[in-house]
């Protein structure tokens, strides 16, 4: 019996691809040709998609190989693309912040805004060399006028057609986009902004930025140093070795065992702060605690301890009130009214109060005595390059000839300088108002100083007030 070349196709059930099997000629048998294919495609109505060169390749194949070639892809329809209604496009940083932003469907599909979009990946930093763990970034801040997300306009659909022409409708994703919440700003081209400086929040509907935080937890390794701009609620420890820079507030709900934090607003502990001789902190606003230990304290306001300061560098620009508490050793310097019930101790501690005093400008007084003498020691080396070495092109590795305008630009420097010094002698003079009250005990020990002032105090005192008489030339002592 003769056997012709045999054609057969199958379509998948969506029809959208359509297999062909290709059988050649047993021995005498019709070799199949492309016209029969075509022929047979037609009657079926395969008229979408058709892959000609695939065809005529199995064919070609079956006919001079004389093999059976199956499950040749003949044909393949055009699926529907759904349309994506209008939506945001939000910016690297919040995609890497939760899957709600990164555009997914309820089925886990990811659809970018284009083919030309960066797809989410997560950003991966390598790091070389020394590694410093406790910068580890637990808190992504977002900026002010940070710009949160783009407008995405609508993603019109495109129906689809199967392998015989049959169209297929398009259909809509259900994707919903988070509307801009607390704290942003939305300008006249639809682009979301951060209206302030804080850490991003979101819910399943909104998402905003809050400028403030709670740390339910110790901050060590698991969070890495803490950087906010906004107010922070501390409930745990903080660790040996780890800062806290706070751009707003910063509550602490339990005993801070400090080593660095700077504060732009108030510090308020509910417990105390101990510094273990290292720490610093330091306020721009006021700073309340039950007690500071060990600690270098500045505060731009007032303080107020409930116990004790005890052998720490308290500096303050404000009032101190610890009306019930003591003060013992270190020193504490404040400009305007310090109350107390105790200074100093039983064991005679050496306590020095400095009240009257801008600490700020103070600072700024020793900065600048210290800049003055660096350009005078400059201006004395240049001088005696002058006078004692040869004129010549060069004088060390200043040439000969710029010595005199180095000298002039020292010299106009320096009197600059002796202008701001002579500020911060005014700013560091001891303020009228400026007074030290104690309810208590003010032991020997304690060193009372105002401005220049200094009274030694050798004897055990009771409830006294100290102040700087009307003429400034000694410090008054009385009775409260």
């Amino acid at each position: 019996m003769v056997v012709d070349g045999q054609f057969s196709f199958s379509v998948s059930q969506d029809g959208l691809i359509a297999h062909g099997s290709f059988t050649p000629p047993a021995k005498g048998g019709r070799a199949l040709n492309i016209e029969d294919i075509e022929k047979e495609l037609q009657a079926e109505g395969i008229v979408h998609g058709v892959d000609w060169e695939q065809i005529r390749s199995s064919l070609y194949r079956s006919n001079h190989e004389h093999v059976r070639i199956t499950g040749v892809v003949i044909a393949r329809g055009t699926p529907p693309k759904d349309q994506i209604p209008a939506t945001l496009l939000f910016s690297p940083v919040l995609r890497s912040q939760s899957r709600i932003f990164r555009q997914i469907d309820g089925s886990g599909e990811y659809h970018p805004p284009g083919d030309d979009e960066e797809i989410y990946e997560k950003d991966v930093h390598s790091i070389q060399g020394k590694v410093d763990h406790r910068e580890t970034k637990s808190i992504e801040v977002i900026h002010e006028n940070q710009l949160l997300a783009k407008p995405v306009p609508i993603r019109p659909g495109k129906e689809g057609h199967t392998v015989r022409g049959e169209t297929l409708p398009f259909g809509e994703v259900g994707l919903k986009s988070l509307e801009p919440g607390l704290n942003t700003r939305v300008d006249d081209g639809g682009n979301v902004y951060a209206g302030v400086s804080g850490r991003l929040i979101w819910d399943k509907e909104r998402f905003g930025v809050d400028t403030n935080i709670e740390i339910s937890g110790d901050v060590g390794y698991a969070t890495g140093n803490i950087r906010f701009p906004g107010n922070i609620i501390l409930k745990g420890q903080v660790q040996d070795g780890f800062r806290i820079w706070v751009g707003g507030n910063l509550e602490s709900k339990s005993t801070i065992d400090a080593f660095e934090i700077f504060c732009k607003g108030d510090i308020s502990c509910a417990e105390g702060i101990i510094g273990r001789g290292k720490a610093v902190v330091r306020a721009k606003g006021k700073l309340s605690a039950k007690f500071i230990e060990h600690c270098t304290v500045d505060v731009f306001d007032d303080i107020s301890i409930a116990r004790a300061i005890v052998q720490s560098r308290v500096n303050c620009r404000g009032n101190i009130t610890c009306e019930k508490g003591k003060i013992v050793g270190g020193s504490t310097t404040l400009s305007g009214l310090l109350r107390a019930d105790e200074l100093g101790n039983d064991a005679e501690l050496r306590t020095v109060i400095h009240a009257g005093v801008d600490f700020v400008a103070r600072r700024k007084l020793e900065y600048n005595r210290q800049r003055y003498q660096e350009l005078e020691l400059k201006e004395q080396k240049l001088r005696e390059r002058a006078a004692h070495e040869p004129k010549g092109p060069v004088s060390g590795n200043i040439p000969h000839e710029r010595i005199p305008d180095l000298i002039r630009r020292l010299a106009e420097e320096k009197a600059s300088i002796q202008e701001e010094i002579a500020q911060a002698l005014e700013n560091t003079a001891s303020m009228p108002d400026s007074a030290i009250e104690v309810q208590g005990r003010v032991h020997p020990g304690v060193i009372i100083r105002f401005a220049n002032l200094e009274l030694i105090i050798r004897e055990d005192l009771q409830k006294k007030r100290f102040t700087v008489s009307e003429e400034g030339d000694r410090i008054l002592t009385e009775d409260l």
